[in-house]
């Protein structure tokens, strides 16, 4: 993650549509889902497969992060199973178990990855701090956090290295889980802060806490405080969401299966893309807690695009500079001609328009504050979007 301004300048342009939503073919769908126990019970295993299957048809998505996986031979025949060609990864650890063969890891509760095998390649797992003696027991006894990295083919055809982290945090209320909890999530930022500083990344599961709030008597906040904190480097579209009071668990008021991402990756987000899917799963299935899980699945959108310079260049008619910019974005046209931009916030809230005839605009963005925006350009000939870094001293 950047820590010092402009030591790093990060410019990403790609074609939009006339909306701010994204070119369906050029978005990566990432789902992050609690299965609950999956494939445990053999009475419920008919039922559980074909319902699972059907929500994973109808969204179509191209990874899903998922937790809860207890029956590796029920998840690779529900893999062979869904339309299109998908891949799987499980972590070979889990609770006591440190690895497939331990006598406890059969009838654990696993991370996994499923994967569009078309834009998903070179997919490889480990667990994240596993030679932590404090992480073992705080992340469940041995449930570490999944590091799976994988090269995802993006937007304009190219090959990006992206880490997913997949993670099921230790559960409960109680003051002795909270606390294990909390302690977990300060390393687990530690370890990021110190082996993913300036990357890209995307931190998804059951967190097993709220970030606005906190399921715990003995805490007042967040046991992933020291995330929700440090929105410099780190952004949570789910945190909004939770906001809204909006809930991902069944009888309970809490968001708990978040999507936390750097601020790198924050540059690929979709703004307002984030979806918590409770209805659209109840109107695919009947009986979805019955069957299926408590969890409701949450669903991200991202445009991946090779990072390139701030150079001078035109990009579709367009160029933006200086960006990063403290006092003014400068926008030119190849040619003079009748134009309009948009600015907006990451979440999506417009920030300010303005139409220009000349070949050259500026935009004041001194009063803004520090961060990524989304500057969307258009004139007869073509529109554009570009990521705006403002960056203040």
């Amino acid at each position: 993650m950047q820590r010092l301004f402009w030591s790093v300048i990060i410019f990403l342009p790609f074609l939009f549509a006339n909306t701010l939503k994204a070119n369906p073919n050029d978005t990566l769908k990432v789902v992050n889902w609690n299965l609950e126990y999956f494939g445990d019970k053999a009475s419920e295993l008919p039922n559980e497969m074909i319902y699972t299957k059907t929500i994973m048809d109808s969204l179509n998505a191209d990874i899903y992060a998922l937790v809860e996986v207890v029956n590796k031979d029920s998840l690779i025949s529900l893999v062979n199973s869904l339309n299109g060609d998908y891949g799987y990864m499980i972590a070979p650890f889990g609770t006591l178990a440190t690895s497939e063969l331990s006598s406890y890891w059969a009838s654990d509760q696993k991370q996994a990855i499923i994967y569009r095998k078309s834009v998903v390649r070179n997919v490889t797992g480990r667990a994240f701090m596993k030679t932590s003696s404090s992480a073992y027991n705080d992340w469940g006894s041995g449930r570490f956090p999944f590091l799976v990295n994988a090269e995802i083919l993006g937007a304009d055809n190219k090959w990006t290295s992206i880490p997913f982290i997949i993670i099921h945090a230790k559960a409960y209320s109680d003051a002795t889980s909270c606390t294990r909890r909390k302690d977990g999530a300060i390393e687990l930022k530690d370890s990021l802060d110190q082996y993913f500083a300036n990357n890209r990344f995307l931190l998804l599961g059951d967190y097993n806490d709220d970030l606005d709030t906190t399921i715990c008597s003995n805490y007042t906040v967040s046991n992933y405080e020291n995330f929700v904190n440090d929105s410099l480097h780190y952004y949570s579209p789910t945190l909004a969401l939770s906001r809204q009071g909006i809930s991902s668990i069944k009888g309970y008021t809490s968001f708990i299966d978040h999507v936390i991402m750097s601020d790198e990756m924050q540059t690929y987000y979709v703004p307002n893309s984030t979806e918590m899917l409770k209805s659209k799963v109840n109107n695919w299935v009947s009986n979805y807690n019955t069957y299926l899980s408590d969890h409701y699945p949450v669903e991200s959108k991202y445009i991946i695009t090779t990072p390139t310079s701030v150079a001078a260049v035109f990009e579709n008619n367009f160029r933006v500079f200086p960006n990063p910019s403290s006092t003014l974005l400068n926008i030119e046209q190849k040619q003079a001609s009748p134009c309009f931009y948009e600015l907006y916030s990451m979440t999506g809230q417009l920030i300010f328009n303005a139409n220009f005839s000349t070949k050259s605009a500026a935009i004041s963005v001194e009063n803004l504050a520090s961060g990524t925006y989304l500057l969307r350009i258009t004139n007869q000939q073509k529109t554009a979007a570009f990521f705006a870094l403002i960056s203040k001293p």
